[in-house]
């Protein structure tokens, strides 16, 4: 029901392309639907802004640098808008920062 109410479905994503492996196409796909089930679980939409966060989130909690670069480089794509700044600060400091060092790891689930 949750990602109904966030518009996301896995069973909506498109295969893995470009992959060869089929265990790495498995681990991708996993990681896809676990990030939709990021959005959930943080209450993010899956606009700019909600991506932003779930991508630093998964940066704190992964170590991955595609994650983190994704969270920094997308939150300079959000522009002088002061009202999604002041919404990414807040919800870096109340949530994604806090739940990501305190919280399991989300890719074990």
């Amino acid at each position: 029901m949750l990602l109904l109410l966030q518009r996301a479905s896995p069973d909506e994503r498109l295969p893995v392309q470009f992959v060869d492996d089929v265990e790495l196409a498995y681990i991708m796909r996993r990681y896809r639907e676990i990030h939709d089930l990021v959005h959930v679980v943080l209450g993010q939409p899956t606009n700019m802004l909600g991506e932003v966060t779930v991508k630093m989130f998964e940066g704190l909690q992964t170590g991955l640098f595609m994650c983190a670069t994704g969270g920094i480089f997308g939150a300079f794509r959000l522009g002088r808008r002061l009202d999604d700044i002041i919404y990414l600060y807040s919800m870096l400091n109340i949530i994604t920062i806090p739940c990501s060092e305190k919280c399991n790891l989300l890719n074990n689930i």
